[in-house]
């Protein structure tokens, strides 16, 4: 039963993604140079992993992305070990490395990241954590105890 209320939580996400694999398969379908087919196919392989996560959790808390062009005041829409959907208004290009913050968060905890996904129209943009330190873990863990399921920040 509670597998069942939780698929059905993630569904919109679920839709989300499969609307952006549709709009990388119909831009794979015509001719493009070399390197924009590798970044499209790159961030299809993302996203397929991405919906295939099962350990993901919805959260809604603002969180700060550092890239080196700036810092930008995003949402976090859910977290996994893995990594984390954000919402965004101008999502950074695919591959770009980043620091995720959660301000709100006790010591206000970092995790270096990679944007494989970014979506303009749907303002959204997904990231994997790096490093092998368990950093992403450890953020979803304190946002899970934070943040009680369904749950957004004050």
């Amino acid at each position: 039963m509670a597998d069942d209320r939780e698929r059905q939580e993630w569904l919109p996400a679920v839709q989300a993604l499969d609307q952006d694999r549709r709009r990388i398969e119909a831009r794979l379908a015509g001719p493009l140079p070399t390197s924009v087919e590798a970044a499209l196919r790159a961030e299809r392989r993302w996203i397929e992993r991405r919906r295939g996560d099962l350990v993901r959790r919805p959260v809604s808390c603002e969180a700060r992305l550092d890239l080196d062009v700036g810092t930008f005041v995003v949402r976090l829409q859910d977290v996994s070990a893995g990594g984390a959907l954000l919402e965004i208004d101008d999502p950074p290009e695919v591959g770009l490395r980043a620091q995720l913050r959660v301000p709100t968060l006790p010591g206000a905890p970092a995790v270096g990241c990679v944007v494989r996904h970014a979506s303009r129209p749907a303002r959204r943009a997904g990231v994997e954590f790096t490093g092998a330190d368990g950093s992403g873990a450890r953020l979803a863990a304190l946002l899970a105890r934070a943040l009680p399921a369904g749950a957004a920040e004050p």
